[in-house]
């Protein structure tokens, strides 16, 4: 059972849409709270996740989690592997074993295209290699961002 269903809050919610039928990009957090305006500024992260993890080929059945506020990012470090410290500085996490990428909301919506890529290149190389070990993505992140997005296909979002 991954992370994010272990929370076991009542007000940590989870809508989802599907990338193509074998990867999803999912909002999380408590969206009860969230007005109108921050599920839009999440929903659109998620499009860029999306959008930019599409290009680097994510292995199928991938999911991906962005966690909406670091609040919400706080609540998914305490079922994370990592420790808090770690996280702390963290843009993403990635489970290799249940195949789930969570993703810092405010950290994507701070980052530019080119840092979006390198955050999305680390996590889909991750995913791609079946690690963490940082020695091993080196040289895999550096082909994905070598990648044009001639030779990746466009997934169609549903809501």
């Amino acid at each position: 059972m991954h992370a994010l269903l272990r929370f076991g809050l009542a007000s940590l919610l989870l809508s989802a849409f599907h990338a193509s039928a074998e990867n999803r990009v999912c909002i999380g957090g408590d969206l009860d709270r969230m007005s109108e305006a921050q599920k839009a500024s999440c929903w659109g992260m998620a499009d860029r996740v999306r959008l930019g993890a599409t290009k680097f080929h994510p292995p199928a059945d991938w999911h991906f989690y962005v966690l909406c506020t670091d609040s919400d990012w706080k609540k998914y470090a305490a079922f994370s592997t990592r420790t808090t410290q770690q996280l702390a500085t963290m843009d993403a996490d990635t489970d290799v074993r249940n195949h789930i990428t969570y993703l810092r909301g405010e950290h994507l919506l701070a980052a530019d295209l080119s840092g979006l890529d390198g955050i999305l290149a680390h996590e889909v190389a991750s995913a791609q290699l079946g690690s963490t070990n940082e020695d091993l993505l080196k040289k895999q992140i550096a082909l994905l961002l070598l990648q044009t997005d001639k030779a990746a296909p466009t997934l169609q979002a549903s809501r």
